[in-house]
């Protein structure tokens, strides 16, 4: 929150997740997941990789993880790793359709 006492924009990012250590989906599987939050992604499995598809709403992509995260642990499964390619294909079309090319944009980390 802002001193001015005004939130932040909410957006969704999209991410995918890598589970660890299982090579299948099962309906109690889905269930714990979705009972510990995870009611906004798609569980999918392709060639024994299990993997959570994130649309998450969150005032940043840190604090969009860093929930997906927790939700996923509160349901006992580990993540074992975060692709981001959704969520830069994203920011690139947000640019593009701002009137600018992603070549005169500088990311940066606060």
């Amino acid at each position: 929150m802002s001193l001015t006492g005004s939130k932040a924009a909410v957006s969704t990012f999209h991410f995918t997740v890598i589970l660890e250590g299982l090579d299948d989906i099962s309906e109690e599987l889905a269930n714990r997941l979705f009972e510990a939050g995870c009611d906004d992604t798609l569980l999918r499995c392709c060639a024994g990789t299990v993997y959570l598809e994130f649309d998450r709403d969150a005032e940043s992509l840190a604090e969009a993880i860093g929930s997906a995260v927790r939700d996923i642990t509160a349901a006992g499964c580990s993540p074992a790793q975060i692709s981001l390619a959704e969520a830069i294909g994203s920011a690139v079309r947000d640019i593009t359709a701002a009137g600018c090319s992603p070549a005169q944009i500088s990311f940066r980390q606060d």
